[in-house]
């Protein structure tokens, strides 16, 4: 199929798919009712606005926070198996293959995590950590 062929197509099927979306529109106006609320309703309203309890954060601007996670998994499961030949190792002269199979056994990973918060939506966090794992090929 030619480039302009190809194109043309295209052309094509982009000027249909806007015709189906243009003909998808419905041309029924809505309305909206914009009168003002009688005197009493607004009281009403305003009652029951009062009733309800207001979001309150439970940030405190200018807090200092910090945690500590630790973090310990017992994998004892496979995680890659490669059973046909699989390239482990090439150099210039020669390529090595193999079935290759890597078990987790354990892992740990302790995480500091560090927070400031600046307003009561906004805070500054820092985390930091390090695994430590055990894997058997």
């Amino acid at each position: 199929m030619s480039c302009r062929s190809t194109l043309a197509t295209l052309g094509l099927v982009a000027l249909t798919c806007v015709g189906v979306a243009a003909q998808a529109q419905t041309p029924e106006e809505k309305t909206f009712n914009l009168t003002r609320k009688a005197v009493a309703d607004t009281t009403v309203s305003q009652e029951a606005d009062t009733e309800t309890t207001r979001y309150v954060p439970r940030l405190s601007p200018g807090k200092l926070e910090c945690s500590v996670t630790l973090g310990y998994v017992d994998l004892g499961a496979t995680l890659i198996s490669h059973p046909e030949r699989l390239i482990y190792k090439r150099n210039d002269e020669y390529t090595y293959y193999g079935d290759v199979e890597l078990v987790g056994e354990q892992a740990f990973n302790p995480i500091l995590r560090l927070g400031y918060v600046l307003k009561p939506w906004l805070t500054v966090d820092g985390l930091g950590g390090f695994s430590v794992s055990e894997y058997s090929a």
